[in-house]
């Protein structure tokens, strides 16, 4: 669910820069992190060259389609992106790499200079960061 990925990866992103967050020690942190590492899993297949994202974009697809066709047949409202007989494969694409997809990557990178900047020690970092 989208809408629910956007509202956990916007949590995230707050927690992310409070000083206080520490997904080593505090169990908070720690699920809020493993949930982000499971749902950037999920959307995984963004992330590969362009063939393989396509094959995985289109079998994502075409299951959306097959539960839109199913909500058909029950008399039900077809859920978004799932209704095949109006559909935009680009339009849906493109929403998908540049509202999902690239902040969850852009947060999970500054989840990764957090932990790095965890691990080593602080002033050999901010010199680092200063003289690239």
């Amino acid at each position: 669910d989208s809408s629910k990925h956007l509202a956990e990866l916007s949590a995230f992103r707050i927690r992310l820069g409070a000083d206080s967050f520490n997904p080593t020690t505090d169990n908070s942190d720690q699920q809020m992190t493993l949930g982000m590492i499971f749902r950037a899993a999920d959307i995984g297949h963004s992330a590969k060259d362009w063939p393989l994202h396509e094959v995985w974009s289109y079998r994502v697809v075409q299951e959306f389609h097959e539960q839109g066709d199913e909500e058909k047949s029950l008399g039900l409202a077809v859920s978004p992106l799932c209704d095949r007989d109006n559909f935009d494969m680009s339009g849906s694409q493109s929403g998908f790499l540049q509202y999902l997809c690239l902040p969850t990557w852009k947060e999970l990178a500054n989840l990764e200079l957090h932990m790095l900047e965890q691990l080593e020690p602080r002033p050999r970092l901010r010199s680092q960061r200063t003289s690239t």
